[in-house]
């Protein structure tokens, strides 16, 4: 693997973690700027495969 393919994996999992954080705060700005009641959604290790598919293929919430 060369560089440029380490720098795009990094570029690409940085994106990835600015779209979850970006949920997770507009799921804040729907609450009336506090935390959702349904926090379980946002942890990675709570999804369902379809979530975690559907995370790993789009750089959007699904």
């Amino acid at each position: 693997m060369g560089l440029i393919d380490l720098l795009f994996k990094a570029n690409r999992k940085r994106r990835k973690a600015y779209f979850k954080q970006r949920a997770y705060l507009e799921a804040c700005a729907r609450a009336g700027g506090k935390a959702p009641e349904n926090l379980g959604e946002f942890l990675p290790w709570n999804w369902s495969a379809e979530k975690k598919a559907a995370w790993s293929t789009r750089e959007q919430a699904p």
